[in-house]
């Protein structure tokens, strides 16, 4: 089999015989001074030919140069706790990378795991096959949108003058969807009761809920006595 690389592989060639001259026997890697490439799969030899006063020799090594492994596939971004599949076409291979912001899981058939998003920023995967070969792709953990709410309370029993008004913490833009149906930043005139909102930042399409409490006073009592 000789020397085992992978495609795009470079190396530096030297010899303790000076003055001699390198060749390659096919194309199967290519040689630019004193850097050889691999450059697609095949068998190479590589040689080394010096003369002299002495006469001729010459060295030879065998390399077997091994295919690229397919890029990553699947969900290269994902939201804060979303969950997703990642996948090579190339199977049996062994995955590396990942905290803090990404959780690789369990195994989906011979090339494929389940990842999840733990926090967000940005790692490197690195999936490794056999011959030492690998391919590498960056997943993005994107963060769920921020929000803060004032919540203004029923003044007086059996009135409908609660309110709610977020305050989104982030650039946005942002999506609003309440459980009422409405989709403003504020809500207006709302009776005792929860209120829940989904919000969305469309630039990464992830998705945040947050519920409210509307509440009110007691009603009035009123206690007679006479004297």
């Amino acid at each position: 089999v000789g020397n085992a690389i992978c495609t795009g592989d470079q190396f530096i060639v030297h010899d303790a015989a000076t003055g001699g001259l390198w060749s390659l026997s096919n194309g199967s890697m290519s040689l630019s001074g004193d850097t050889i490439t691999a450059v697609y799969p095949g068998t190479d030899t590589l040689y080394y030919t010096v003369t002299n006063g002495c006469g001729t020799a010459i060295a030879m090594d065998t390399f077997t140069v091994s295919p690229p492994v397919p890029p990553l596939t699947g969900d290269l971004a994902l939201c804060v706790g979303d969950t997703g599949i990642i996948a090579d076409a190339y199977g049996g291979g062994m995955w590396y990378g990942g905290p803090p912001h990404l959780y690789i899981g369990a195994q989906i058939g011979d090339s494929a795991r389940i990842v999840a998003g733990i926090s967000a920023g940005t790692v490197v995967i690195t999936y490794t096959v056999d011959m030492g070969c690998s391919t590498t792709a960056t997943v993005t953990v994107r963060p769920l949108p921020g929000v803060t709410g004032l919540v203004e309370q029923v003044s007086c029993y059996g009135q409908g003058d609660g309110s709610i008004t977020l305050t989104p913490v982030g650039a946005g833009p942002y999506r609003y969807l309440w459980s009422d149906g409405a989709a403003t930043i504020s809500v207006n005139s709302l009776q005792p009761g929860s209120y829940s909102v989904i919000i969305t930042d469309t630039s990464t399409n992830c998705s945040a809920s947050e519920t409210y409490e509307i509440v009110q006073p007691d009603s009035m009592q009123l206690k007679y006595s006479t004297g």
